[in-house]
């Protein structure tokens, strides 16, 4: 073996007793840092178990008279609570009780209808609303009482429905009734529009035909006269188209029906084939609005 590797065996033999030498003292510095910890954990836990004492021998526990008095600072939330004093109170995920902000949230998520309280009971158990329906052509209107009991509707019933005109509403008992009602006002607002349209589309074609809404708004008459020279004979016809929309109240079921009926001279028209057989037809080929119209034209204007 050479000088060189002598030496430098030797120098590593060196450096490995510094660095053992080195690790030692660190863990001696770990041990040291370990006991003291475990000392000043130990004071703490006497003092701990000092102030527990002190309070057990000085009677320093909140006596029953203070808790009354906490008790006496707290106040109930319901829905006549002030918003800002139900949301410092509010340590849970439920849905917010004050009834001013649900009913803004519940008209946002009905915009066709306003939504009226009339008078809620003391507790809240009995309430009375109006449901006005923005439809101005039908005016509709409705006045409910429902009555609660532990989170549970126990009684629904109508109070007032002079001014729905379209259906019986007296026997109702069920709240899912609501949200059919906004339906057939909505319907019955479609058939007024529908009506409407197909009324200013007919006169400004045809000025000599007389054009009416009749029925509680649900058949659109049309009626045109027919002057003849030969033979000395004047031709009265007269179309009328019915789109009925009724509720069954038993099933809230929202039941519609198309039809229409030709009367010449105040008789009614039968012909071998049913218009109403030509009239489906013509809708499933032109849509509801044009073939409409071209029943219109072979009715009223026959060659």
């Amino acid at each position: 073996m050479s000088n060189d590797e002598n030496d430098r065996i030797l120098e590593l033999e060196e450096q490995k007793r510094i660095l053992l030498r080195k690790k030692q003292e660190l863990l001696d510095r770990i041990e040291k840092y370990k006991n003291l910890n475990k000392d000043d954990n130990d004071d703490d836990e006497e003092d701990e178990d000092e102030s527990w004492k002190g309070l057990i021998y000085n009677n320093s526990f909140p006596k029953p008279n203070d808790l009354s008095n906490e008790n006496s600072k707290l106040f109930k939330i319901d829905g006549n609570s002030n918003i800002e004093d139900e949301l410092l109170s509010k340590l849970d995920t439920l849905p917010i009780l004050n009834k001013d902000l649900r009913l803004k949230y519940l008209q946002r998520a009905y915009p066709f209808v306003d939504i009226k309280i009339l008078d809620t009971s003391i507790n809240d158990s009995k309430l009375q609303f109006e449901i006005s329906f923005k439809n101005k052509h039908t005016n509709n209107s409705v006045q409910f009482e429902m009555i609660s009991e532990q989170n549970k509707i126990t009684s629904f019933k109508v109070i007032n429905s002079d001014n729905f005109s379209s259906c019986n509403l007296k026997n109702i008992s069920s709240p899912n009734i609501l949200l059919n009602l906004i339906e057939l006002d909505r319907l019955e607002f479609k058939r007024h529009k529908f009506f409407q349209r197909l009324s200013n589309k007919i006169s400004q074609k045809n000025q000599n035909i007389n054009i009416e809404i009749i029925e509680n708004n649900s058949c659109l008459k049309l009626n045109r006269l027919i002057f003849r020279n030969f033979p000395n004979e004047n031709i009265k016809l007269d179309l009328y188209i019915y789109w009925n929309i009724q509720l069954d109240t038993t099933t809230n079921e929202i039941n519609t029906d198309w039809f229409i009926k030709l009367n010449k001279n105040d008789q009614l028209l039968k012909n071998k084939i049913d218009l109403n057989v030509i009239w489906r037809k013509l809708i499933k080929e032109y849509g509801i609005e044009v073939g409409t119209e071209e029943l219109i034209k072979i009715c009223l204007f026959p060659t």
